[in-house]
């Protein structure tokens, strides 16, 4: 999955530093050019000015006798290495036709360079220098040669001072576009967590007040299909009760003449066999009835119903006792094990889970099993468990059966047990709504189906 943060820092940061760094070689290279330029202008303007106090000297008759210049400093090659830092960089040689005149201590008695007028590259003392000539009038000329080394250091030193700034501003852009990307990043970030934490049910609009400009559009999209949504859920749900609700009445008629039919029918007649099927079937409708019934409150208890605190062990003894004449019908043996717990809940949804859970426990149990309803308060909050003896539920199933509608093996079930798919459905319902998490697997002592419902505090 691509990161729009990562993506949009990738690509800034990249492009800056490419653009400082393209911006950083030709500006280096113009400054380098510049300077030399600069460099070359002041050496020039120093050999004119030394030339013309050297031509001045010569008519005045008061050059040095050996024509030497600077006769204090040392004069050896080794010593102008030993202290090149503080040595004089400019040497001079001041000619008439191939006779030298006078030249700076360390100049060389031979030219330094032919008698040609310009800026000239040459080498000696073992070092590079930058020669310019000057050409006299009555064929004097002047060469005066400039250290390499302290040209380019100079250089060097103009180059960094422009630019430094550009270097050290990289990071502080760096920085801003790292800023500015969060900054827009979280905007998204801030309606994609709250998304997250809505409910299921939740589909009131998205505030759209302080959203940025270009998230607008998205917002009002992702609005109108929330309201197409609810209005959607509103149908299936008025639909569900209103189907339910009407379907009761019938039949229980239906039920009641089915009773009184079989009432007046001889006994083992295939008239009263057709009878007791159909009777059986109206028994499914009305528990199907009664699921949907108690689906559709499920459905229509929103994030707006307030949550108060429960004593899940009192509304577990409560649904044990309610299903024991059940189970004693059948020779089973329901039992309940609990400690005090609370949680933050709704009373008649909380019931409607334990009374799925418990109901679908007996009915799917073998006569003479056992069934389990065990409630406990452990280190992250409360463990609502109920387990059975009967035949499990497949690992490669227990997904499935949470789904409405859904049985296993449809309505072939192994166990016989008449339902209509729905009771765990509500169970997940219930569960998702107190945002507890549900937990299929099998018991390790009883070796059916154990249900967990796990409530975090």
């Amino acid at each position: 999955m691509i990161s729009l943060r990562r993506f949009l820092l990738w690509s800034l940061s990249s492009a800056l530093v490419i653009v400082i760094g393209l911006a950083a070689s030709i500006g280096y290279l113009a400054s380098h050019h510049e300077s030399e330029e600069l460099m070359d202008g002041e050496m020039a303007q120093y050999a004119n000015l030394l030339y013309t106090n050297l031509q001045h000297m010569r008519e005045n008759q008061t050059l040095p006798a050996d024509g030497i210049f600077d006769p204090a400093q040392p004069a050896s090659d080794d010593a102008l290495r030993r202290n090149e830092r503080y040595a004089n960089h400019l040497q001079f040689q001041y000619w008439d036709h191939n006779t030298l005149l006078a030249r700076s201590s360390y100049a060389p008695e031979k030219p330094l360079h032919e008698a040609v007028a310009g800026f000239h590259n040459t080498q000696f003392l073992g070092l590079k220098w930058r020669v310019y000539v000057l050409q006299g009038t009555n064929g004097e000329w002047l060469a005066l040669a400039e250290r390499d080394y302290s040209r380019r250091e100079l250089a060097q030193k103009l180059i960094i001072a422009a630019m430094l700034p550009i270097l050290l501003g990289l990071p502080v852009l760096l920085i801003i576009v790292w800023l500015v990307v969060n900054a827009c990043v979280r905007q998204l970030e801030g309606i994609a967590n709250e998304l997250q934490q809505r409910d299921a049910d939740d589909l009131h609009p998205i505030g759209t007040q302080h959203s940025p400009r270009e998230l607008h559009s998205i917002l009002i999209a992702l609005n109108n299909l929330f309201a197409r949504l609810k209005t959607v859920m509103d149908l299936e749900k008025r639909f569900t009760a209103d189907a339910a609700h009407e379907l009761r009445t019938p039949i229980a008629a239906t039920k009641l003449h089915i009773q009184n039919a079989i009432a007046d029918t001889p006994a083992g007649s295939p008239a009263q066999h057709s009878l007791q099927h159909a009777e059986a079937a109206s028994n499914r409708m009305q528990h199907i009835v009664q699921q949907l019934l108690a689906l559709n409150r499920g459905l229509i208890q929103g994030p707006s119903s307030t949550l108060v605190p429960l004593r899940l062990d009192a509304l577990a003894s409560s649904i044990v006792q309610e299903h024991q004449a059940y189970a004693a019908q059948h020779q089973q043996q329901l039992t309940l094990n609990s400690t005090p717990a609370s949680v933050n809940g709704h009373a008649d949804m909380l019931q409607m889970l334990l009374r799925n859970l418990v109901d679908n426990a007996l009915r799917y149990t073998p006569d003479g099993g056992r069934v389990s309803v065990q409630v406990e308060t452990t280190a992250h909050g409360s463990l609502l468990t109920v387990s059975d003896s009967g035949p499990g539920i497949p690992a490669a199933e227990r997904e499935r059966v949470l789904e409405r509608f859904y049985r296993l093996d449809g309505d072939s079930h192994a166990s016989g047990t008449e339902g209509c798919g729905l009771g765990l459905s509500i169970v997940k319902r219930v569960a998702d709504y107190h945002g507890a998490r549900l937990v299929l697997d099998e018991d390790p002592q009883l070796h059916g189906l154990r249900v967990q419902v796990i409530f975090h505090t």
